[in-house]
């Protein structure tokens, strides 16, 4: 669960700087993920045969289709960014809703060599599944700087780095049983659950803005997962997550 957190993990497909207090942005955007498909945790995916699991894999990455709308804000400080929007895993029915807020720490002086500053907090809700509950927290610290390419073409290339704090609870998930006929029948069982899954994730990418009409693509590398806790109610759950690269590229307006 720690390798689909990572997918459904609000991205942050923008640079440091705000879109200011009158500026709204609407966006299309799709993602992929890289996942560890030979794993034995994704052998409960839809398609995995139980007598010979090596048959049938799920991809390699998993892709990621959504929508979203940003608002600059003046209240209650100055340089603050608000969004939401709704993600889809595509094919399957789970979507991930989203949120965050962004403040610039320091933006806007573009003729000078400094770079532009900012946080973020972000959150993510998976719905459309009952096999588990999963939600994502994450904070980013995003630097940018943007340059006037031909009078007409802004470029802000960003880099950053994002906390990721996944907190994902099993519920019971099917999965076919073992055997003969009896694989034709359904078993449950269940992941065992972990406190709280840390993961770390570092970023960069470039928006192109022409008129107001804008195009971002971003990259980003997670190292694999080493986090786990010794609670009793998950036995000592870690996190065996391999490390993953994911892609995203948006598009819209800037109005």
């Amino acid at each position: 669960m720690s390798e689909l957190g990572v997918a459904v993990a609000p991205r942050l497909q923008s640079p440091a700087d705000t879109l200011g207090f009158a500026g709204v942005q609407i966006s299309a955007e799709l993602g992929f993920t890289e996942i560890s498909n030979d794993r034995s945790f994704w052998d409960a995916t839809e398609g995995v045969q139980p007598l010979n699991t090596k048959i049938s894999r799920p991809p390699e990455t998993l892709a990621t289709v959504g929508a979203f709308i940003r608002k600059g804000m003046f209240y209650p400080v100055p340089a603050i960014e608000l969004g939401a929007g709704a993600v889809n895993v595509l094919q399957s029915g789970m979507w991930a809703l989203q949120a965050y807020g962004k403040i610039a720490l320091q933006e806007g002086f573009h003729d000078t060599p400094l770079p532009s500053v900012a946080v973020r907090v972000a959150f993510s809700d998976l719905v459309g599944t009952d096999q588990v509950d999963l939600d994502v927290w994450g904070a980013d610290l995003v630097l940018s700087k943007a340059f006037g390419v031909g009078g007409t073409v802004r470029l802000e290339p960003f880099v950053g780095w994002n906390l990721l704090l996944i907190n994902a609870k099993s519920n019971l998930v099917d999965a076919p049983a073992q055997g003969g006929a009896a694989a034709t029948t359904t078993t449950k069982f269940r992941f065992p659950d972990q406190d709280l899954i840390v993961r770390n994730r570092w970023f960069g990418g470039a928006k192109v803005r022409l008129w107001k009409l804008f195009l971002c693509a971003e990259f980003a590398f997670v190292p694999a997962g080493h986090s786990s806790d010794g609670s009793a109610s998950s036995g000592g759950a870690a996190d065996g997550s391999g490390s993953q690269k994911s892609v995203g590229v948006s598009a819209g307006f800037d109005l």
